[in-house]
């Protein structure tokens, strides 16, 4: 019985981003989202859009209906003077954002987005809405229809640059796809996601590149290499164990690879005895450092780095 219509890919992949040089006052979009910007620095985007609406912007902020702080946010219905049905308004902080207060922000505006009743939106970031995307819910008897995003763009007034925020868009969503493709297996419960399933799931990794392999060792070829320590842990169970070594080759023949290692238990029984019933869910993640490794992998071969990495 086939429990997952199809594990990969993953959730991610059904959005659609695109980067593009346009004009964002006639562009049609379900919502275009503008970050006020630090205090004291020159927005131009903000200033043509401020110039579009007769200056709400401006009034908005005077009133304080939106401040400019991180997190702060003002969503205005059939905005006049643009071609958008919604504007998002984004509190973008006084000061020059550093990385962990940039996450911050993109993660807000995903959350945000993604529970609004559209499919389009003209943004300026990409990774943290592939993650805020994400759902989890192929056991749930009824699923709840859900508005989703469907595709993004990344808007700037001029085409200098666009080819680098293109490849930007992209590194980004292949990024976020792996993380999600980690999500996904941790979340799996222990019955599903067994050692073959893994298995299973990493030789469909492989199929997708040229430069990515997958190879399998079985019980009988572990024990053949005295392997006894990890047929030890599988002993107690039904479900064989398998050793999975990915290889991917993107950088030259001669560089030395980067190694990966990551612990794939997928149910850890270990003093299950002492363990509090309560708790007993989740002993399915002892095997997240394998579901990190094969996002990671996945990440590879969609960016398709020029490194080796086994």
């Amino acid at each position: 019985m086939t429990l997952l219509h199809t594990p990969l890919p993953i959730t991610g992949d059904t959005m659609e981003f695109t980067a593009s040089a346009c004009n964002l006052l006639t562009l049609k979009t379900d919502c275009l989202v503008i970050a006020l910007g630090h205090d004291g620095t020159d927005n131009p985007t903000l200033q043509s859009i401020d110039d579009a609406t007769g200056g709400l912007v401006s009034r908005l902020q005077s009133s304080g209906d939106i401040k400019n702080t991180i997190g702060s946010s003002l969503l205005i219905n059939e905005p006049p003077g643009l071609a958008a049905k919604r504007l998002l308004l984004l509190g973008s902080g006084k000061k020059a954002a550093n990385e962990q207060s940039f996450l911050e922000l993109a993660s807000g505006l995903a959350n945000k987005l993604t529970k609004l009743p559209i499919q389009s939106a003209c943004i300026s970031m990409n990774r943290k809405l592939v993650e805020a995307s994400y759902l989890f819910n192929p056991f749930k008897s009824k699923e709840k229809k859900i508005t989703s995003l469907k595709k993004i763009t990344l808007a700037t007034p001029s085409r200098k640059g666009l080819d680098t925020l293109k490849n930007t868009l992209n590194r980004g969503k292949a990024i976020a796809n792996g993380v999600n493709l980690a999500r996904e297996l941790g979340d799996l419960p222990g019955n599903i996601c067994t050692p073959s399933y893994l298995a299973s799931q990493s030789r469909k990794l492989a199929k997708k590149h040229t430069k990515l392999s997958c190879k399998v060792l079985n019980e009988k070829q572990m024990k053949t290499l005295g392997m006894g320590a990890l047929l030890s842990v599988t002993a107690g169970t039904i479900e064989p164990a398998k050793m999975i070594v990915l290889e991917y080759r993107g950088g030259k023949s001669g560089d030395k690879p980067i190694v990966l290692v990551g612990k794939g238990v997928t149910f850890d029984s270990g003093g299950i005895s002492l363990k509090p019933g309560a708790a007993m869910d989740e002993m399915k993640y002892d095997m997240c450092g394998a579901a990190s490794v094969l996002g990671t992998f996945s990440t590879l071969i969609e960016a398709e780095l020029p490194i080796n990495v086994v």
